[in-house]
């Protein structure tokens, strides 16, 4: 049997930690959002990766983006808002990113009017 390589496939390990990090910010998101003081979130992840592995699984990017999505069609439908927004995604490899921007539009998953998206493709020194 061939090993799966990590880097194209969402291994059960990483699926856990994605799984983790989309309850997490489900959660967070909700609590935050509705708290009445905050005035713009920023969420960063400083090493994307591609978003949509080869295997079909989603990546970081997806699932926040997704979290998001929800987050803000859940407030809009009982007639409240939310706070800003601002996504920072990264990665060093320049095609890593453009798959992150790519999937975002496939699955409908960015919506410019309501929140902002930055996606760079920098080393990690040269970003802080």
């Amino acid at each position: 049997m061939a090993k799966k390589d990590a880097k194209t496939n969402l291994l059960n390990h990483s699926e856990a930690k994605v799984r983790l990090l989309g309850e997490y910010l489900k959660r967070y998101l909700n609590i935050i959002c509705n708290d009445g003081y905050t005035k713009r979130i920023k969420i960063y992840d400083l090493f994307c990766g591609e978003g949509l592995y080869e295997n079909g699984g989603e990546g970081s990017p997806l699932v926040a983006m997704r979290q998001i999505k929800d987050i803000h069609f859940v407030n809009v439908a009982k007639a409240s808002s939310i706070p800003k927004i601002d996504c920072h995604f990264n990665d060093i490899e320049e095609i890593k990113v453009k798959k992150v921007e790519q999937s975002l539009k496939d699955k409908s998953l960015y919506y410019p009017r309501i929140w902002r998206l930055a996606i760079f493709n920098r080393r990690l020194s040269t970003s802080i």
